[in-house]
């Protein structure tokens, strides 16, 4: 478990290395979901393949308080990860859209930081 204190910041972006390797992702819960809080918990969202130079990534709008991660290893050996976020209140532009990866459809929305 990790906690982020996302304070005032409207964005929360979480990432996570893997090294290539699956079997280790991620899931995220919202500062509403802090009372009870367990694995069994349906997190707000969870680890996505990233375009973005990290293993797996999560982006979130709407994000002040305090947020929780769970990582689980799904496998049955010890696996290295590498987990970090960054917050901010900066506007973004967003633009989602649908692909297909290896015979599945993936959602993706990206994000860019709004210069006006």
């Amino acid at each position: 478990w990790y906690r982020i204190d996302n304070q005032n910041n409207f964005f929360l972006d979480v990432w996570m290395d893997t090294y290539g390797k699956p079997g280790v992702v991620f899931s995220v819960y919202s500062p509403e979901q802090t009372n009870n809080l367990s694995a069994s918990t349906i997190p707000k969202g969870r680890s996505s393949p990233s375009k973005e130079g990290h293993d797996w990534s999560w982006k979130g709008a709407q994000a002040t308080g305090i947020w929780h991660v769970l990582v689980k290893n799904t496998t049955n050996t010890p696996m290295a990860y590498r987990i970090d976020y960054r917050q901010t209140s900066q506007e973004r532009v967003c633009r989602s859209y649908w692909e297909w990866i290896n015979q599945n459809l993936v959602y993706w929305t990206a994000c860019r930081d709004y210069a006006p």
